[in-house]
Parts: structure tokens; sequence; C-alpha cells
């Protein structure tokens, strides 16, 4: 496996991608153990803590961070991370 195979630190890269592509075809699990292992690496690293707000979402629905959860929640944190004026579509939902 790739992840195996890079030095320590540039480990995050494909972990924080692989627990994205994971989240996004619903393996909670994966997803979960790939942005640990991430932030393990880099406690810093940016699309591995956009992951694990995404997850933390999941865990308690009444947090302010369900909005964020599971796969559409990703989504819509990405999409206004990358582009602040964005209009957001959760009222849609």
């Amino acid at each position: 496996m790739l992840v195996a195979a890079l030095p320590s630190p540039q480990r995050a890269h494909p972990l924080a991608l692989l627990a994205v592509c994971a989240l996004l075809r619903g393996d909670g699990a994966l997803a979960t153990g790939a942005t640990e292992r991430a932030l393990a690496e880099r406690p810093d690293h940016v699309l591995a803590g956009v992951v694990a707000a995404s997850l933390h979402g999941t865990r308690d629905p009444r947090s302010p961070a369900a909005r964020w959860a599971g796969p559409g929640g990703l989504r819509r944190l990405l999409t206004a991370m990358l582009d602040p004026d964005a209009p957001d579509d959760t009222a849609a939902r």
C-alpha cells in the first residue's frame, strides 16, 4: 500500500485522501481509521481535520458539527472552505 511505503510525515496526505474517499462512499470505519492515522502523523493536517469534523458530526446529531456530518456534510464543508461565496444549500435539504 502506498501509505506504508512513504516516510512518516508524508503519510498524512494519502491517508487524508483515503479518509475522504471512504467517507464519501459511506465507509465510516475506514474513514475514521485513516483520519486518526493522518492526524497522528500530522496533527495540523487541514484535510484530515475537515474529515474529522465531518465524522464528529455523525456521532451527535445535536452538536453544532452535525451540519457537516456524513458525505453531504463533507461536501458542504469543503465547498465552504474552497468557495466562501458559494450559496449554502443546507436550507434546501
